[in-house]
């Protein structure tokens, strides 16, 4: 596989950032362009596979699922579905759904909210805070919209 300098310039510039803001603490992912970044440091660290422990290697450990993920999608999947007790501290664990919720959920509407979340994220502020992503009441609102306001609720 030949990969661009560009390229190359690129992913050492972001697995630097990635690292110097994580340090091993998943609390310093605190906004909507550090979970960007986080997302495309596991994407490309699966199609780079480099040897270095590092910041992020820690993270993705850290949040099952995340190691190996594809896409921003599958990185919120593997987000949205943590049991609720290996929720991540501070804001990167608002991106978890409430077990119960999930259980109530189809899969089919599960997938077509993380879709659309997925879309939605990428054209979102990266200063946007974490804090103000309650992926609960996101998917409870998804489902009012998709149902005629019916949803789920009690959270």
């Amino acid at each position: 596989m030949k990969i661009k300098e560009a390229d190359l310039r690129s992913l050492i510039e972001q697995a630097l950032r990635v690292d110097a803001l994580i340090k091993e603490d998943v609390s310093a992912v605190q906004t909507v362009g550090d979970l960007k970044a986080l997302i495309n440091a596991a994407i490309r660290k699966k199609k780079f596979k480099s040897a270095a422990k590092s910041g992020v290697e820690a993270v993705l450990d850290f949040v099952p699922g995340l190691g190996v993920t594809k896409s921003v999608g599958g990185a919120l999947k593997a987000l949205y579905s943590l049991p609720d007790s290996s929720r991540p501290k501070g804001p990167l664990g608002n991106l978890d759904v409430d077990d119960d919720v999930g259980k109530i959920v189809d899969d089919s509407i599960e997938n077509k909210f993380l879709n659309d979340l997925s879309s939605e994220l990428e054209s979102m502020s990266d200063d946007k805070p974490l804090t103000d992503l309650n992926m609960t009441k996101l998917l409870a609102t998804f489902i009012g919209d998709e149902f005629n306001k019916r949803t789920v609720s009690g959270f």
